[in-house]
């Protein structure tokens, strides 16, 4: 009867441990689990791959634009030189002097 009992505790305990096939439906069940996870995550990289050159692009259209206005300051500012540095090489002609009299004794700037 000994040997009856053995039998049937191993039986038992081979029950209680998986099978081979057990293992491979185990298997094949976390590579899906994964591979699912994966495909979770290579798609948020994707989405954050493409907002972030969406946003590179908005900042560079940004940028582009607010360069073209500072160029554009610059041009007139200089353009604007160019006129005041003409004038000022205008009056220094010979009657500078007397004009200049003139238009103080108009506004009362100097009593005559």
């Amino acid at each position: 009867m000994a040997k009856d009992d053995n039998d049937i505790t191993r039986k038992k305990d081979l029950k209680i441990f998986a099978t081979k096939k057990d293992l491979k439906n185990l298997e094949k069940s976390i590579l899906h689990q994964v591979g699912e996870m994966l495909s979770g995550v290579i798609s948020y990289i994707d989405k954050k791959h493409d907002e972030t050159f969406q946003y590179i692009d908005k900042k560079h259209k940004e940028t582009m634009h607010q360069f073209h206005i500072i160029s554009e300051d610059t041009k007139h500012d200089a353009m604007g030189t160019k006129k005041d540095e003409i004038s000022v090489m205008k009056d220094k002609q010979k009657n500078h002097g007397s004009r200049i009299k003139r238009l103080e004794h108009h506004t009362g700037l100097i009593a005559a």
